[in-house]
C-alpha cells in the first residue's frame, strides 16, 4: 500500500497481511474480476483493515472497544463518501458514523486523519478505472487516430 497523509507513511506503519488476507476472502468468494477492485464494497473493506491495523498497533481509538469495527465488511462505502465529504471543522459527520455504527469515539486528530485516508483510499477507483479506460482506448488506436475522451460525475472531480 502506497498511502500517505501527512508526514505519516502507512506503509512503515501497518506490517501484517491484512489487506492481502482481505483480497483473498474476497477474490475465493466470487470471481476475480476487474471491477472488483474498484467497487465500493472492497475500497471500505480497505479502510476499515487499515483503521483495524492502526487500532492493534495502540495508534487509534485507545482503551475503546472495537468489536464492531473488526466484522468484515462492516464500513459501507457511503461512510466513505461521507467522511471525504465533511467540510465542516469538527468533522461531525465522522463523529456520528463512529458513534452510531460502531460505538466508538473519536479526537479531532482521528477525524482528520479518517477523513485523510477516505480521500486516499477513494481516489484509488477513480484512477484505476481511468487506467482501464486508457487500455481500452490504446489497444482500439484511437488515440492514433487523434481522438479525446472525457469523464462527468464524481469521477472527473477525483
Amino acid at each position: 500500500m502506497a498511502l500517505r497523509a501527512r508526514n505519516i507513511h502507512l506503509d512503515d506503519v501497518l506490517t501484517t497481511e491484512r489487506p492481502c488476507i482481505a483480497w483473498r476472502e474476497f477474490s475465493e468468494s466470487r470471481p476475480p474480476r476487474w471491477q472488483k477492485l474498484i467497487s465500493g464494497r472492497y475500497l471500505g473493506e480497505i479502510l476499515r483493515l487499515i483503521i483495524c491495523e492502526l487500532t492493534d498497533k495502540g495508534v487509534l481509538f485507545l482503551g475503546q472497544n472495537t468489536y464492531k469495527i473488526e466484522k468484515a465488511y462492516s464500513f459501507d462505502t457511503a461512510f466513505l463518501s461521507l467522511m471525504e465529504s465533511d467540510r465542516r471543522e469538527e468533522l461531525l459527520m465522522i463523529i456520528s458514523i463512529f458513534t452510531h455504527f460502531f460505538a466508538l469515539g473519536a479526537t479531532l486528530a482521528e477525524r482528520q486523519f479518517f477523513r485523510a485516508l477516505a480521500r486516499l483510499v477513494g481516489r484509488r477507483a477513480p484512477r484505476l478505472s481511468a487506467c482501464g479506460i486508457t487500455a481500452i482506448v490504446g489497444k482500439m488506436r484511437y488515440l492514433e487516430e487523434g481522438s479525446v475522451g472525457g469523464a462527468d460525475g464524481s469521477l472527473s472531480n477525483k
